[in-house]
């Protein structure tokens, strides 16, 4: 056995370890080791945050500059409508313009005239072909006064077999042959009469300038749909990613909340930010 005195140096200068100092310092250096680990968890999770939040800031502002672009492109789409709205008046406008010095011209035509002499075979024809098919198909005589309204309840009623024997007769083809060439007669006088009048040629011109603007107008409205749905698009998805990404900072928050600590900016985001 050592000496009495001996143990009592070797205890007083540390070289003897008692039992219950031993415990009591595994006790301190697991806490520490705790301690260590808790504290880089929350500077991992301070970091997360802090990436988050600078991504999450960047996002807030894309959305803002898309949801200006969004409505810009709204009001983009509603001046297009407008402009259609009134391309369609002034195309409606030209062409009522146009018909009404049609009417003027046709009305200033006499029986005598080239026109009225072409209307007039071209009503003969009309009746010519109407006896020949009565005459074929074993109807009654037409009145000679009879109306179009008629002759065209008649050709409507025909059954296929009549049709078929129709155009099968000879002398009925020759007969529907002049009436073709009757009617195309008044298309060329009106067209020739047409043409010589000033009035008529200058509203003419406007009705094709209506039509233009009025493509115009749109296939304006076409682009201005096109983007209006290309920004709402945009947005949505910028919209969707910062909420997602807001719920995982929420999480992380509540985690370091939970450890004793707050959310901050670390100059470790700050940096990486700047070299990216």
């Amino acid at each position: 056995m050592r000496p009495l005195w001996l143990l009592l140096c070797l205890v007083s200068s540390g070289l003897v370890i008692s039992p219950t100092h031993a415990q009591a310092r595994g006790r301190g250096n697991a806490s520490r080791y705790m301690q260590a680990q808790r504290q880089a968890e929350i500077n991992k999770l301070q970091q997360q945050w802090s990436q988050d939040k600078e991504l999450l800031d960047k996002l807030r502002s894309q959305a803002g500059a898309s949801e200006g672009e969004l409505n810009q492109a709204r009001q983009r789409a509603a001046s297009a409508r407008e402009d259609v709205n009134q391309a369609n008046t002034q195309h409606h406008q030209a062409h009522a313009k146009l018909h009404e010095i049609e009417k003027k011209i046709l009305e200033n035509q006499g029986d005598d005239s080239e026109l009225g002499k072409a209307f007039d075979a071209l009503e003969a024809a009309q009746h010519a072909l109407d006896r020949e098919m009565h005459r074929i198909l074993k109807w009654p005589v037409p009145a000679a006064d009879e109306e179009e309204s008629q002759r065209v309840k008649e050709l409507g009623s025909l059954s296929a077999e009549q049709r078929k024997q129709l155009s099968e007769d000879t002398s009925y083809g020759k007969q529907k042959d002049a009436l073709t060439e009757a009617s195309d007669s008044v298309a060329r006088i009106r067209h020739k009469l047409f043409e010589s009048d000033s009035e008529w040629k200058k509203a003419k011109q406007d009705c094709e300038a209506a039509a233009e603007a009025q493509g115009k107008a749109d296939k304006g409205v076409g682009e201005a749909a096109s983007g209006s749905r290309g920004a709402r698009t945009e947005l949505r998805s910028t919209t969707q990613v910062a909420a997602a990404l807001q719920q995982s900072m929420n999480q992380i928050e509540m985690r370091l909340r939970s450890l004793g600590a707050a959310p901050k900016m670390t100059n470790t985001a700050n940096t990486g930010t700047k070299k990216k």
